[in-house]
């Protein structure tokens, strides 16, 4: 086997994936091992590490010298991104219990629109006619920031700098009128709270009265039968009725209904749940006023996704989604996870954000990944409808050289790189999955899609026992095969002096 310096060369030079699988199979253990350590036995965390060390491997490759050992180089930059992803989860955990704190205290969204509503409608129609076109195309037709572009005949960036500072003069004449906000809170109050739904039934009676909206020419001219007809009452059903029309068709087609389950502080940044205030003009006491001068910035955009069952259609409620996001200058992992309804509303700002990644982890399902790179011109859509594929159940047993089952053993598989399976946005790779093995030493993962199958590899372990060899699907049919009948068994030697 080449050594570890001829592999990197191999994988600079032509780009040889087979050269940076072996990399990746010698060295992912000591990678791993670290990281493991870093995130205090958080396996997921420890995965999200291993995942972040080899990316960069491959982004760097061609930078690292010849004479550098690179295990000790691995070594280095695993604790590197540990200790970035530890600073990072910090500030998160920081900005949460700052959260919980403020949200003893700050008035309720509904408290906070009570007071803006009456206002709202006055000031946007004080607004010059390009800002108010901007207001309403954004936040009463629902477009988003590519459609108001090609509306305005410019671009997507300058767009969002139009609506940006529309709602920045907005917020002014709000203050003059007694109601004070800051830019990101007015502008999750619009996008939750101003488009309310009509009727259903409304629709169907201006439909059906139409018709009589219609008056013949010579009846205006003539005073024909039809006219004694219309009594006053009539006539002013007919006004109601035409108005209603025209503002149904301006309100119609909403493209980026947030998930009403969400909270006012889900969309809105932490500290500027601190700058809220509707003082009916006076200023605020609180040192916190005194931020909301500057809190100027553009509002949140939300990535509305939406997830169901390719089979059926159906929304499936409670996926876990591992969030992955890397922003100019520091990561954000999180577990989030789906409504009753299989939606989640996700923060997303495309002019910071370099990377989004999102993994979902339902049993049952194919563990599926969704990314984007904004920095590389591949934006965060407002909205993505994710349909999940059944997963190919694996299994089998973990018995040691006796034949004996060994119970609470841990069993993790992944996969070998897979560059013709890295589609954008949604592709089938996922993380390293590990389950225990039962009383009787069986286990099964039910969550890997069948089109990957053929690229994974796995192990076994357990403390008392010396870890199995790792196993490749691609280099052993038959253990693909035993593994889908549930049938392969990993066999475990004692260590010695246990």
């Amino acid at each position: 086997m080449k050594d570890s310096t001829q592999l990197l060369q191999a994988y600079v030079s032509g780009q040889s994936e087979d050269a940076f699988s072996s990399l990746v199979s010698h060295y992912i253990d000591l990678v791993y091992s670290v990281a493991c350590r870093h995130a205090n036995g958080d396996t997921y965390a420890a995965q999200d590490i291993t995942q972040t060390v080899f990316s960069d491997l491959a982004q760097k490759a061609s930078s690292i010298s010849p004479e550098v050992r690179l295990g000790g180089w691995l070594h280095r930059h695993t604790c590197f991104v540990a200790s970035n992803l530890r600073r990072s989860e910090r500030r998160r955990q920081k900005r949460e219990a700052q959260s919980l704190e403020m949200k003893e205290t700050e008035p309720s969204e509904e408290g906070v629109w009570q007071a803006l509503a009456p206002e709202l409608d006055q000031a946007i129609d004080r607004l010059n006619e390009s800002d108010r076109s901007a207001i309403v195309m954004r936040f009463f037709e629902r477009r988003n920031l590519r459609d108001i572009g090609l509306a305005l005949s410019t671009t997507e960036d300058s767009a969002q700098k139009r609506v940006s500072r529309a709602i920045a003069k907005l917020r002014s004449i709000l203050a003059q009128q007694g109601v004070t906000l800051s830019i990101p809170i007015l502008g999750a109050l619009l996008t939750r709270q101003c488009l309310a739904s009509a009727p259903s039934e409304l629709s169907s009676e201006i439909a059906s009265r139409a018709g009589q909206l219609k008056t013949p020419k010579h009846a205006a001219l003539t005073g024909s039968s039809q006219s004694s007809h219309l009594t006053p009452r009539r006539i002013a059903v007919g006004i109601a009725a035409a108005l209603i029309v025209g503002v149904t068709a301006f309100f119609l087609s909403p493209k980026e209904i947030l998930d009403p389950s969400e909270t006012l502080a889900d969309v809105t940044p932490v500290n500027d749940l601190a700058v809220m205030a509707v003082t009916g003009g006076a200023k605020s006491s609180s040192p916190a006023t005194t931020l909301s001068a500057v809190q100027d910035a553009v509002p949140t955009e939300q990535l509305k996704l939406i997830i169901q069952s390719e089979a059926t259609g159906e929304r499936l409620p409670g996926v876990q989604i591992r969030h992955r996001a890397q922003g100019m200058n520091e990561w954000d992992v999180k577990d989030l996870r789906a409504n009753r309804v299989g939606e989640i509303s996700i923060p997303v700002d495309n002019t910071e954000l370099k990377m989004l990644q999102l993994i979902t982890r339902i049993d049952g399902y194919a563990d599926t990944r969704l990314e984007w790179h904004p920095s590389r011109g591949d934006p965060v859509p407002s909205q993505y409808t994710l349909s999940l594929g059944l997963a190919t159940r694996i299994g089998g047993r973990v018995i040691d050289l006796q034949g004996n089952p060994i119970a609470n053993s841990r069993v993790g598989f992944n996969h070998d790189d897979a560059p013709a399976m890295r589609t954008r946005p949604k592709s089938f790779e996922f993380s390293w999955i590990q389950v225990e093995t039962d009383e009787e030493g069986r286990w099964e993962i039910n969550r890997i899609a069948n089109e990957i199958l053929p690229l994974i590899y796995g192990s076994a372990g357990h403390d008392h026992f010396a870890g199995s060899p790792r196993l490749h699907a691609s280099r052993d049919r038959s253990f693909l095969e035993a593994l889908k009948a549930g049938t392969h068994e990993f066999k475990l030697a004692p260590v010695l002096g246990m």
